[in-house]
């Protein structure tokens, strides 16, 4: 509890952070250093909450037609509460991973792949983002199969999802699995 204060504190994490992955130890285990296409060096891990301004700055750097295909309305930034939301997870009911790429001084965030609890029904939401200028690498692929393994590691049996038609590629990675 102290830790969280100081981040807050310090400036680490935002001080609205309302602190959900401090109560849940951070999942080391599903962290990976992979390479993908034999030459391109990326860290896949779980998002923390210090990444918050990292997915910002993913967030804008996506054309407006990924933003429309992945929030199906055209939005031109994210409301601190959902940034919140997208960092600040418990880990088990909410999983967030994000591809890092390893060459860049910043380690950018290139890739997000996620489920979210759905109160009303109690099935996890799956949702893909992939950066532009990295899709067709397969890291919505790599991040569908990793979310199924960590779901059955936390015994969900199954998740939904919601994809417009025009999404050829999000589709695609679907049925693939």
């Amino acid at each position: 509890e102290q830790l969280f204060t100081d981040a807050k504190r310090f400036h680490y994490i935002n001080e609205k952070q309302p602190g959900y992955s401090f109560k849940k130890r951070y999942p080391v285990e599903w962290e990976a250093d992979l390479t993908f296409k034999e030459s391109y060096e990326v860290w896949v891990r779980p998002v923390k909450p210090t990444d918050e301004d990292k997915v910002r700055d993913f967030f804008h750097s996506l054309s407006d037609q990924s933003i429309y295909l992945r929030y199906f309305t055209h939005i031109y930034s994210l409301p601190q509460r959902v940034l919140q939301g997208f960092v600040d997870i418990d880990y088990e009911r909410n999983m967030t991973l994000v591809i890092l790429n390893k060459g860049g001084k910043q380690k950018e965030i290139i890739a997000m792949g996620q489920w979210v609890y759905d109160e009303k029904d109690g099935l996890p939401e799956l949702a893909f983002q992939v950066s532009d200028k990295w899709q067709g690498f397969g890291f919505g692929k790599y991040l569908l199969k990793r979310l199924i393994v960590i779901a059955q590691a936390y015994g969900i049996p199954t998740f939904k999802a919601e994809v417009l038609s025009q999404n050829a590629s999000m589709i695609h990675v679907l049925e693939s699995a």
